[in-house]
């Protein structure tokens, strides 16, 4: 008897402590709150990158502003979120591509609506090509961060998807 209640509690904290384990679907929906909030800083960003088709300055400004909003606020909302067991690859890899996101918003795109800015008689060819330059720079970078967070996204979901 004096060995039964210390067994049974044993047993008690077992059962307990596997069902806190979250479920496949809890995994598979902290995945996608992480991706979509990637996916925010993402497609801010591609707006941004059309407003530079139209060369209108006010257009820019507030699509650069969107991107930083959106960078700060899933940023922030990263920093609070529960990772759940299995996402925690993901968690960091989204967290490394919304800093790639920042430098970007921070400084290449600041830059790059600078020299759009520049009026046509002050305009010359070496801006032309640092603005060539900054563009290909932050598509490699970015096109990187993308990949990368969709290839953790996918572990994730082939590890998680298929479990009920």
């Amino acid at each position: 008897m004096k060995y039964l209640l210390p067994s049974l509690t044993a047993l008690m904290l077992a059962v307990l402590c596997i069902s806190c384990k979250p479920s496949a679907e809890q995994i598979m929906q902290n995945a996608d709150s992480l991706r979509n909030m990637y996916k925010s800083v993402v497609d801010a960003h591609q707006v941004l990158a059309q407003t530079y088709e139209t060369y209108i300055a006010a257009d820019m400004d507030a699509a650069h502003k969107t991107l930083d909003d959106n960078v700060k606020k899933a940023s922030a909302a990263i920093a609070k979120i529960e990772v759940l067991e299995g996402c925690e690859n993901l968690a960091n890899t989204v967290k490394a591509g919304l800093e790639v996101y920042k430098t970007v918003a921070d400084v290449d795109s600041k830059e790059q609506i600078r020299i759009y800015k520049i009026d046509d008689a002050n305009f010359t060819d070496e801006l032309r090509e640092k603005w060539d330059g900054i563009a290909r720079s932050v598509e490699t970078k970015t096109k990187q961060a993308d990949a990368d967070v969709e290839k953790a996204y996918s572990e994730v979901a082939k590890q998680f998807s298929n479990k009920k």
